[in-house]
């Protein structure tokens, strides 16, 4: 299936210098809300909100398996919750339900089906979505989502999360690949070296990294991949934990940064990004991995310093460990060089890294923070 990535109107409008007159009656607009933490849990439902009331009868939903090809289409022919409406609710395990004021429809998944976690998905409004004005919008609405597992309740655990034992990760750099949507797409490949020490605590500092002519976009192979050192080139550097769940999973959260991002005249500012995820030992390689969601608190796109606000979001991305010998040259270090080769937007926390994550071994056996 091809899945084409329309730029919204109102991008397009800012982009074009278009003004729309005031007898324009636009069509529904739907966008998926994103939950409190960026990040959807197993049992949580999902809400889809529109511009204005829309039809009952006009509202359908599907889901799709997530992953996308190297053109970062979906791969699946057939969806796996088909044509889906309040009408006909509960559509399987699923029940999807509309508000009296036709504005707002609440999709829940069985945990035990298709709101199980750790699977990625695409939700589909189909094009049939018509206001209760008889406004058709056209084209169909696309929203990547996945499920974590229920968040860890650490709050009162302590060192090590209470177990007594050391948080197991393994160092190094990984490549974070995750492809943002709307408002404008992008596909985000982030070299990232990440440390992490007994305790949990994680520092990580990476680049924007660009794939060599004829590479796929969202290639995650370190030898298709080079660092961005020029003027649109741009690094994240920052904080987060990885905590332990009671089954003994790993969880990884980053607090919130700021990522910009430039294309071309399009200045892309990302606020408040998170990554969530879990951290497993992948089976095919004998390495970590980490899969899971990139939240965003809103999105800023400013064109001819004429800045446009866009909503909260969020996509999925998995991340693969690197083998040291095949690092890109330039990779930004937390116990190095923090920027690397970036000469574009690279703002380190102040004091970036805390001195115990680069401590000699011997210091960091004596600090505790080693095993």
């Amino acid at each position: 299936m091809r899945r084409c990535i329309l730029l919204s109107l109102s991008l397009w409008a800012v982009a074009s210098g278009c003004v729309l007159t005031e007898d324009y009656n636009p069509p529904p607009e739907a966008k998926l809300r994103s939950p409190e933490t960026g990040t959807f849990f197993v049992g949580d439902s999902l809400v889809l909100e529109f511009s204005k009331p829309i039809n009952p009868d006009t509202l359908v939903v599907q889901v799709w398996p997530g992953e996308l090809d190297l053109e970062n289409e979906l791969i699946a022919d057939a969806p796996l919750l088909a044509n889906c409406t309040t009408a006909s609710s509960p559509c399987g395990t699923a029940t999807f339900t509309l508000s009296e004021d036709r504005m707002e429809a609440t999709l829940t998944l069985d945990p035990a089906g298709l709101g199980q976690a750790d699977v990625p998905y695409a939700l589909e409004v189909t094009d049939a979505l018509r206001g209760e004005d008889g406004v058709k919008r056209g084209v169909p609405a696309w929203f990547n989502f996945q499920f974590k597992p229920a968040r860890p309740d650490v709050s009162n655990n302590g060192t090590n999360n209470g177990t007594g034992e050391p948080i197991e990760f393994e160092d190094g750099v990984y490549i974070v690949v995750g492809t943002i949507m709307d408002p404008l797409p992008a596909t985000l490949n982030l070299v990232t070296d990440m440390q992490v020490l007994s305790d949990g605590r994680l520092a990580f500092s990476g680049a924007e990294g660009d794939e060599i002519e004829g590479a796929a976009k969202n290639t995650a192979n370190p030898e298709e991949l080079t660092i961005d050192a020029g003027p649109e080139g741009f690094a994240i550097l920052g904080y987060g934990t990885i905590v332990l769940s009671d089954s003994g999973e790993r969880f990884l959260e980053s607090e919130p940064l700021l990522v910009e991002l430039k294309l071309g005249p399009i200045i892309v500012a990302l606020t408040d990004l998170r990554l969530t995820g879990k951290v497993f030992l992948n089976e095919a390689t004998g390495h970590d991995k980490i899969e899971g969601t990139i939240s965003f608190a809103s999105v800023v796109v400013t064109i001819n310093d004429n800045p446009t606000e866009y909503e909260a979001g969020s996509t999925t991305f998995v991340a693969d460990w690197v083998a040291p010998e095949l690092v890109p040259e330039g990779t930004p270090m937390v116990c190095g060089e923090v920027c690397g080769v970036v000469t574009g937007v690279c703002n380190p926390p102040a004091d970036f890294p805390a001195e115990e994550f680069c401590l000699p071994e011997e210091e960091m056996m004596d600090e505790g923070v080693m095993e």
